[in-house]
C-alpha cells in the first residue's frame, strides 16, 4: 500500500499481508478466509475495478455470504471503493462480522479513500470518541470562482490566473496552453 498508509498503521496497528491473490477465486476465497482467522478488519488495494475482472465482490458475496453495504462511490478519484462485512464468529469485540474494506489500485484513489473511509472505521474500532473518529471539517463559503472565464464561457489561458506564479504549460515543456476549454 502507499507510504504514508503504510506508516500509519505500522505505528498505530498490528497488522500482517495477506499475500497478493491471483486471478481465480479460489486464491482470493483462501486470501479472505486467512483474513477473517487472524484480523479485525481486512484491507485490500487493487481488485476492485468496475467489470469483469472484480473477482472480490462476488467472492465476498457468494463464497462468504457477506454484504456489500457499497461498492461505488460517488467521487473521484476512488469510484470502485467498496465497503462490506463478512459473518465471522471469531470477530473482535463481540462484533459477529469483519469489515472489509477494498480500496483502488491507484496510488491517489487508495490515498484519499483510506484517509475519508478506513481511518474513521479503524478509530472507532478503537475505541475513540465519536466526535473523534471523524477527520475535522471545516466550513468555507466560496467568495469568487476561480479560474475566472471569458464571457463566452471559455476558460482562459492559466498563465493569465491571478497570483499563478508560473505557467506548467508552454513553449519550455512542449505542451502548449489550451486557450479555450469549455466547462463541464
Amino acid at each position: 500500500m502507499i507510504s504514508s498508509c503504510s506508516i500509519l498503521l505500522r505505528k498505530f496497528y498490528q497488522r500482517s499481508s495477506l499475500g497478493f491473490p491471483l486471478s481465480s477465486v479460489q486464491d482470493h476465497v483462501s486470501k479472505i478466509q486467512h483474513g477473517l482467522d487472524t484480523a479485525d478488519l481486512i484491507l485490500t488495494t487493487g481488485g476492485t475495478s468496475m467489470g469483469l475482472g472484480d473477482l472480490l465482490k462476488p467472492v465476498i458475496e457468494r463464497d462468504f455470504e457477506g454484504t456489500i453495504h457499497f461498492g461505488r462511490v460517488k467521487m473521484k478519484p476512488g469510484k470502485p471503493t467498496t465497503f462490506a462485512t463478512i459473518p465471522n464468529k471469531k470477530a473482535a469485540r463481540g462484533r459477529h462480522s469483519t469489515p472489509i474494506f477494498a480500496l483502488p489500485g491507484n496510488p491517489a484513489s487508495a490515498l484519499v479513500t483510506f484517509y475519508l473511509f478506513v481511518v474513521p472505521a479503524l478509530r472507532k474500532l478503537g475505541g475513540w470518541k465519536p466526535d473523534r473518529c471523524q477527520l475535522p471539517r471545516i466550513r468555507v463559503q466560496v467568495s469568487s470562482i476561480y479560474p475566472p472565464s471569458s464571457d463566452d464561457g471559455s476558460i482562459d489561458d492559466p498563465s493569465s490566473f491571478p497570483d499563478s506564479g508560473h505557467n506548467a504549460l508552454g513553449p519550455e515543456t512542449g505542451i502548449p496552453p489550451r486557450r479555450s476549454a469549455r466547462r463541464r
